[in-house]
């Protein structure tokens, strides 16, 4: 099985198609950034009738390097900064920010010295990577690490790989470059977008998608690094129907297909019948945020990433205000990447019915609803 980065859509089941691609009497490794991911994909392998806990780990990246890496090469680590207590302790605590207010924090520890990564609570999760990436280039001890983790896997699965960013990036291509099988799913278009479980952990360095700004350049940048791009395998969701995939393609831009295993449509949500589907607790209301604050059932746009629902309502914001008419332009928007994916990830949660709330419609009802 060769090395590969698969680039997925929303809805094509890139769940199923990793644990599909488990081979018997494989030593597997299979790397997610959130519990709740592996959650689904312990069921699914379940579902599959593959789960196989002696030969199949499922861990969070958090996990893996703290497990594999950290605590495996824990004197060597710390050693490079001239430090040999060893620390049996994490912290889920964010470390002191270097400026506060515009201040410099005396809190603050620079990262040549241990403190920029633990404290008395233990070692700083977010800083796990950072720790990892500096302090090999100190005292070099990776190549070793992933050359002893190939004795113990044959296989690594990164899912959702576009939400690694800063140095968790720079540690999982250390991985394709020298692991002997390890493959990579994610959807280009859900970078950025955090779900409530996950934390921005790119400590400080440009992500790979701030210098990458669109899904070509990225392409040319992983085909630079002689890593092998496959785009065919995952091109069609299986959870939206084709009238959902046709309205992100026309107006996000954004490619997706079909398999049309789902019927549904795409439906503008109009002055009368407001109240019926913002009452309707089958319908799972989509807001740009702040979703606590509402009476009716509803997730942030970005919050329902990773779920399917039978029928959703997407309230838009006011830049998508004439993203029904047929001259509307996304380039043309004054908007973001991530507000664009997350609006993405909202279109694409329904396997049925998608019913969209225009902002001018919605503020004509919202205090009814807080």
């Amino acid at each position: 099985m060769d090395n590969k980065i698969i680039l997925a859509v929303a809805g094509a089941g890139k769940t199923y198609s990793i644990c599909s691609m488990l081979q018997k009497n494989y030593r597997s490794l299979i790397l997610t950034y959130t519990n709740e991911n592996v959650s689904n994909i312990v069921n699914e392998l379940t579902k599959q009738g593959k789960y196989d806990d002696s030969k199949i780990k499922i861990m969070t990246f958090d996990s893996f390097k703290y497990r594999y890496i950290l605590k495996a090469y824990e004197p060597l680590i710390i050693g490079a900064y001239s430090h040999t207590e060893l620390c049996d302790k994490i912290t889920i605590k964010a470390p002191p920010k270097q400026w506060v207010n515009g201040r410099y924090n005396p809190l603050y520890v620079k990262k040549d010295k241990i403190g920029h990564y633990k404290s008395k609570f233990g070692y700083y999760c977010v800083k796990f990577s950072e720790l990892i990436i500096e302090s090999d280039k100190k005292t070099p001890f990776l190549t070793t690490a992933i050359k002893n983790i190939n004795e113990l896997v044959d296989a690594i699965y990164i899912d959702e790989f576009q939400d690694f960013v800063g140095y968790d990036f720079e540690l999982i291509m250390k991985l394709y470059e020298q692991f002997k099988t390890c493959i990579f799913v994610g959807d280009y278009y859900q970078h950025s977008v955090k779900s409530s479980e996950q934390k921005q952990n790119n400590n400080g360095k440009k992500t790979i998608y701030e210098n990458y700004k669109t899904k070509k350049d990225f392409i040319r940048y992983l085909t630079t690094n002689n890593m092998i791009i496959d785009e065919k395998s995952l091109s069609a969701s299986r959870r939206c129907c084709h009238d959902v995939c046709k309205f992100v393609n026309d107006k996000l831009n954004i490619p997706i297909l079909s398999q049309e295993i789902n019927t549904g449509r795409v439906i503008f949500v109009n002055e009368s019948e407001v109240r019926s589907i913002l009452n309707d607790d089958k319908i799972i209301k989509l807001v740009y945020r702040d979703s606590a604050k509402y009476t009716f059932r509803s997730i942030n746009w970005a919050y329902s990433k990773g779920g399917t629902y039978q029928s959703i309502c997407v309230i838009l914001t006011s830049k998508f205000e004439t993203i029904d008419h047929s001259d509307f332009n996304i380039n043309k928007i004054k908007s973001t990447p991530l507000i664009i994916n997350s609006l993405y990830v909202a279109l694409t949660r329904s396997s049925g019915n998608v019913y969209i709330l225009k902002e001018s419609i919605f503020k004509k009802h919202k205090n009814n609803y807080q």
